[in-house]
């Protein structure tokens, strides 16, 4: 229903690992003290010419970092980047960079212009200005990161991704969720927020089967193409044709003679048919048969303006008389007063007239916020004191 993700999904570039220089793409002791030297003059030099063009400025240069953070230890003696093979990247003392192609000959300063370096966790990640891309140092590369899936996901992923769009994937990725990461990078939002309900937090990687995740993933992706929902989970910025339903809406398609069942080729990951079990005439039964209730358009939220979803809270109580709650919030609609739109689907009310609908059966109800007014079928809002019993009754969608 919209994911609240930044962007569009990120599909790395295989990195091939160019420019490494041993497990922790150390450079040459040497180097760096001859480096050192070089940079000193050129400070001192800058003194005397403030114009100069090779000039660091220690102030513009502390932005580069986060907090108090420091560099890890293994890259005292320099670091790499994939992108950029032969280039050698230093902090010459805390919060200021530069780089060197042949050795310390020539230094550059890393200018927070086109190109910034910021500290995660104690890794120097390379901020790239002018396209909003976050590359992480060459030594955190497998040399085997996987492959992209139509997901947006990676099969039998290792390691963090060479480059991340989605800062809350970055995040995850270098204090080492890059499993989870790769579900943020998606795009896939709202289901990285699921997926840390048992958790209470960042999934460990031991505890996340990503292949797995993908396979689901996929699945739901080509039933709700079947459906004709033509949901995209990767991108946020698209407005949804989704069926708001419920299990107790869809009609239970009656079961098929047993036939003999075909052998099924395995996924991509290697793993087991889908739905082991069900012959291929039982699977199509069931879309075939299967309702999608009253179907809605839900945007997702506009990064830019942060218009769209804004909330999206689902509460479970079976000791409630209403035992489920799923509420979503949108702002910046137009059309509806005041311009903020609650979407609230809940499941039977016992409490309900009798002989209404609501009274069995799930139902979705449209209402604005200031003023609180109901939706009608019409696309009309009305307040609840205004309306008849019928209209009351139209206000609560199947």
């Amino acid at each position: 229903m919209g994911d609240g993700v930044t962007g569009s999904t990120n599909t790395p570039a295989q990195p091939t690992n160019a420019g490494r220089s041993g497990s922790t793409s150390q450079a040459d002791p040497a180097v760096h003290s001859k480096f050192d030297k070089a940079l000193e003059q050129e400070r001192s030099s800058s003194q005397k010419a403030p114009g100069s063009p090779t000039a660091i400025n220690t102030h513009e240069h502390a932005a580069s970092t986060q907090g108090t953070q420091q560099l890890a230890p293994t890259y005292q003696n320099g670091w790499t980047y994939a992108s950029m093979p032969g280039v050698t990247f230093f902090e010459y003392e805390k919060g200021v960079y530069a780089y060197t192609e042949n050795g310390g000959k020539t230094l550059h300063e890393v200018d927070n212009k086109q190109m910034s370096i910021m500290l995660k966790n104690g890794h120097p990640v390379l901020s790239k200005l002018t396209c909003s891309v976050y590359e992480v140092p060459a030594n955190l590369l497998d040399p085997n990161p996987g492959q992209m899936s139509s997901a947006g996901t990676r099969w039998n992923a290792q390691g963090p991704r060479q480059t991340y769009q989605n800062p809350k994937a970055l995040d995850l990725a270098m204090a080492g969720y890059w499993k989870e990461a790769e579900i943020w990078e998606a795009g896939h939002g709202c289901a990285g927020c699921h997926i840390e309900r048992p958790t209470n937090g960042p999934v460990p990687n031991e505890m996340l089967d990503l292949n797995r995740y993908n396979r689901v993933a996929l699945t739901m992706k080509v039933v709700s193409d079947v459906a004709g929902a033509k949901y995209d989970p990767r991108n946020p910025l698209t407005i949804a044709h989704m069926g708001v339903s419920h299990a107790m809406n869809t009609p239970i398609a009656p079961r098929p003679a047993p036939v003999e069942k075909a052998a099924a080729s395995p996924p991509p990951s290697g793993g087991g048919p889908l739905f082991p079990g069900l012959a291929k005439e039982e699977v199509e039964s069931a879309v075939n048969s299967s309702t999608s209730g009253t179907p809605a358009r839900l945007p997702g939220q506009n990064p830019k303006t942060g218009e769209g979803l804004v909330k999206h809270v689902t509460k479970g109580d079976e000791t409630k008389a209403i035992a489920h709650h799923d509420n979503m919030t949108f702002k910046g609609i137009k059309d509806a007063p005041g311009g903020k739109v609650e979407v609230r689907r809940h499941s039977a009310n016992p409490n309900a007239p009798e002989g209404s609908y609501s009274k069995n059966n799930p139902t979705t109800q449209v209402n604005t916020v200031k003023p609180k007014l109901y939706m009608l079928p019409d696309g009309t809002f009305k307040p609840l004191s205004a309306m008849t019993e019928a209209e009351k009754a139209a206000a609560h969608f199947p």
